[in-house]
């Protein structure tokens, strides 16, 4: 049985870039509150009513990324071809407000063992009976033609190439990367606290739907 390399998670720089956004912002205010207005670059009177401008823009900009949508990017290969490295897309936060997600999304979600953002496709719902034979997958007892999949090391054998069947409880996601071969994910999860595997996701871990990929 081979081993598959180390993933990274799905678009780290997100948080530095906006971070760093944010600090700049916060920079600029704080220097003109602890300088007198003469010293800042912009005239006095309309001093306070631009730190409010930004305050309430920053205020703006962290409640729509919070609640409604974030922009982030995939750091690794595990959804190839779907999603190469590095493209860059809309994680929509509200998707399901009112709606559950369904087998084929692809989703943005914490993972199980340590919090960190991924990408996958959602592949089975609480209830379904899902089962891997062969690499290929099996849900409700049927194979599930996946035109999207990709199998960069088809002629090598991985312990998680056979799974199940197992049946998704309540509340639970099943997900895989498109490229299985590269993919840790539902089938390989393992928590590090129990060291038992931990194949499903919470649906509350669930931060929202992709889209608007570019």
């Amino acid at each position: 049985m081979q081993n598959k390399s180390i993933e990274k998670a799905a678009g780290p720089f997100k948080t530095n870039l906006q971070n760093g956004i944010v600090e700049v912002v916060f920079s600029f205010t704080r220097m003109c509150i602890l300088y007198k207005i003469s010293h800042c670059p912009i005239a006095g009177k309309y001093m306070k009513k631009l730190i409010m401008l930004i305050l309430m823009g920053v205020g703006l900009a962290y409640s729509l990324k919070t609640y409604v949508v974030e922009w982030t990017y995939i750091a690794s290969g595990s959804m190839e071809p779907t999603l190469p490295v590095n493209t860059q897309l809309f994680v929509n936060k509200t998707a399901y407000w009112f709606n559950k997600p369904e087998t084929g999304d692809i989703i943005s979600f914490r993972s199980p063992m340590d919090s960190r953002s991924f990408v996958k496709r959602l592949v089975a719902v609480e209830g379904d009976e899902v089962e891997l034979k062969d690499k290929a997958l099996w849900v409700n007892g049927k194979e599930v033609n996946e035109p999207y999949v990709k199998h960069s090391r088809a002629g090598e054998q991985f312990a998680d190439d056979n799974f199940g069947p197992y049946i998704v409880p309540p509340n639970t996601f099943f997900v895989m990367g498109d490229n299985r071969d590269e993919s840790n994910d539902s089938r390989n999860w393992i928590d590090p606290d129990t060291k038992e595997p931990t194949p499903f996701i919470k649906k509350e871990a669930v931060e929202g739907k992709i889209f608007g990929i570019y």
